[in-house]
C-alpha cells in the first residue's frame, strides 16, 4: 500500500470537498479570452480595449496578463502613449514573479498551475520588451534604443538563472534553457536606431553582425551589415522608411493530455524525494498539461506602397511561433514533471484518508473507500492545465526598408499572402528628413488587415496620450 499522511480522514475529506467545489466554480482563462480575441479579429479594437478594461477589474490576480493584451489593444487604437504604460506594467510584474524553481511547483499541489500567480512565459518576457520599444518609436522617442538593449538582456538571465536541474545536484543534466534560440529583434532594432549616426556606426555594426548570426533567416541581415560597414545610411537628399509590422496571431494555449516521459518522471520523482518523505509513485500513464495552438490564417508579409508604387514587402525578422515552439519543446518534460507530481500528491492524500479511517475503524469500510474515492476522481478530474498566455502576441516580427527622396509621403500596408494582397489598404501620411530615419508601424492580425499604421513622423494628429 502507497504511504500514507498523518493527517485525520476527517480533514483530509473536507480539504477534498472544498477543493472540488473551489474548482468547479472556477472557469479557465481561454473562456475569458475567446470575446477579446473575437473583438480583436473582427477589428472593433475599442470593443477589446473594454473588454479587456473589464477583465483587469474582474480578474486582479491576472491584472499583468491582461495588461500585455491591451498593450496591443492600444497600439491599435493609435495610442502608443496608453500601449507604453500597459506593456510596462505587464513587464514589471512579471519581472517580479519571475525566477521560481522547483520549491515553487508545491504550491499548487490542491489545485493545479492556476493557482499560482503566473510569471509569463520565457518568450513573453523576453518580446515584450521588443514591444516596448516599437511603441516608443511612435510614443515618447525616449527609450526604444534601451528597450531594444533589454532583449538580449532578458533572455540572457532567463538562460543563465534556471538552476533547477543544479538543485539535484546536476543529477538532471545541463540547464535546458541553455538551448534556446535567442531572440535577434532587439539587435535589429539597436541596429535601425545606431546606423544614422555617425557616432554610433560602431554600435550599428555589432548588432548587425549579431542579428546575422541570431536570425540566419532573416534575408536581409547581411544587405544591412554591408551597409553599415561599407556603405552609407541613404543618398543625399533621401531619407529612410523602417516599416516594422506585427503580424499575425501568436500560440494560444489549450489543455491536452500528454504521455509521461521517462525523464519527466525522473524530474518528478527527485523533487518528490527532495521535499517531501520518500513514497512510491503510482503508475500514471499522462497528465493535463497546457500545449501551444499555432493560428493557420495568418498573413505571411505585408505589401508596403509609397505614393501609389509598390515599395516591397516586409519579411520576417524574428519568427514568434518559432521562438515559442522551441522553448516549449525544450522545457516539456520540466512542465509534464510539474502535473506529475501534482497527481501524485493527491493520490497520496486520498490513499491516506483511505488509512486514516481504517486505522481509527481498526477494518476497512468499502463505502466509505468508495466514497473518498469518488471525491478523490472528481478532484483529480476538476486539475486544469494552465492555460493563461499573451493571447494577442503577434506570429512575426517583419520589417523592410525603403530608402525614398525626403518630403512628404503617403504610405500604405496591405496583408499579404503569399505576394498577393488580400486585405484592404491602411495609410498613414509621413514626413521623411534627408539623411534620417523614419518609423512605421503596423498591426496585421488578420488576413483582412488592421488598423491605420503609426509612424514617428506624421503629418497627422494622435489622439490624446495620457
Amino acid at each position: 500500500m502507497l504511504v500514507g499522511y498523518s493527517m485525520k480522514n476527517t480533514l483530509l475529506i473536507s480539504i477534498l470537498l472544498g477543493w472540488t467545489a473551489l474548482l468547479l466554480s472556477c472557469s479557465c482563462y481561454t473562456d475569458h479570452m475567446k470575446p477579446v480575441l473575437g473583438a480583436y479579429e473582427a477589428g472593433n479594437y475599442q470593443q477589446t480595449v473594454t473588454l479587456l478594461e473589464d477583465l483587469k477589474k474582474d480578474d486582479p490576480g491576472n491584472s499583468h496578463v491582461h495588461a500585455l493584451n491591451l498593450g496591443i489593444a492600444e497600439l491599435a487604437m493609435g495610442r502608443p502613449g496608453r500601449a507604453l504604460k500597459a506593456l510596462r506594467y505587464g513587464r514589471d510584474r512579471m519581472d517580479d514573479l519571475a525566477g521560481g524553481n522547483i520549491k515553487t511547483w508545491f504550491g499548487a499541489m490542491l489545485t493545479d498551475d492556476t493557482a499560482l500567480d503566473y510569471p509569463g512565459e520565457d518568450y513573453e518576457q523576453i518580446l515584450v520588451r521588443a514591444l516596448l520599444a516599437l511603441n516608443d518609436l511612435v510614443g515618447d522617442k525616449q527609450d526604444a534604443n534601451a528597450y531594444a538593449l533589454q532583449v538580449l538582456e532578458k533572455q540572457q538571465e532567463i538562460m543563465e538563472s534556471f538552476d533547477d536541474g543544479e538543485s539535484f545536484g546536476g543529477k538532471l543534466g545541463d540547464n535546458p534553457k541553455k538551448n534556446y534560440k535567442l531572440v535577434g529583434f532587439g539587435s535589429y532594432l539597436r541596429g535601425i536606431l545606431n546606423e544614422n549616426d555617425p557616432m554610433n556606426v560602431d554600435v550599428a555594426r555589432r548588432e548587425f553582425k549579431r542579428l546575422v548570426t541570431l536570425e540566419p533567416a532573416y534575408m536581409n541581415g547581411r544587405a544591412d551589415l554591408e551597409r553599415v560597414t561599407s556603405g552609407k545610411h541613404s543618398e543625399p537628399g533621401n531619407g529612410v522608411v523602417h516599416v516594422l509590422t506585427l503580424v499575425g496571431l501568436g500560440p494560444i494555449k489549450e489543455e491536452v493530455e500528454e504521455p509521461i516521459s521517462q525523464f519527466a518522471l525522473a524530474i518528478a520523482q527527485f523533487a518528490w524525494n527532495l521535499h517531501r518523505d520518500q513514497a512510491n509513485f503510482p503508475n500514471i500513464s499522462a497528465v493535463k498539461i497546457p500545449s501551444l495552438v499555432f493560428h493557420r490564417n495568418n498573413p505571411s508579409s505585408v505589401i508596403v506602397t509609397v505614393d501609389g508604387r509598390e515599395a516591397g514587402h516586409t519579411t520576417t525578422v524574428t519568427d514568434v511561433n518559432e521562438i515559442a515552439k522551441q522553448q516549449f519543446d525544450t522545457m516539456k518534460d520540466w512542465i509534464v514533471a510539474r502535473a506529475v507530481l501534482r497527481r501524485v500528491f493527491k493520490i497520496l492524500v486520498v490513499e491516506g484518508a483511505k488509512e486514516g479511517v481504517r486505522k481509527a475503524k481498526k477494518k476497512d469500510n468499502q463505502w466509505v473507500n468508495l466514497g473518498i474515492d469518488v471525491l478523490g476522481n472528481i478532484w483529480t478530474a476538476m486539475e486544469r492545465a494552465d492555460t493563461r498566455c499573451w493571447a494577442m502576441l503577434p506570429a512575426y516580427l517583419q520589417a523592410l526598408r525603403v530608402e525614398i527622396p525626403e518630403g512628404e509621403h503617403t504610405l500604405t500596408l496591405h496583408a499579404g499572402l503569399h505576394g498577393r494582397k488580400v486585405g484592404p489598404p491602411q495609410s498613414v501620411r509621413i514626413q521623411v528628413r534627408n539623411g534620417f530615419n523614419t518609423y512605421v508601424i503596423g498591426l496585421v492580425p488578420t488576413l483582412h488587415g488592421g488598423p491605420p499604421p503609426l509612424t514617428s513622423e506624421s503629418l497627422e494628429d494622435l489622439e490624446p496620450q495620457e
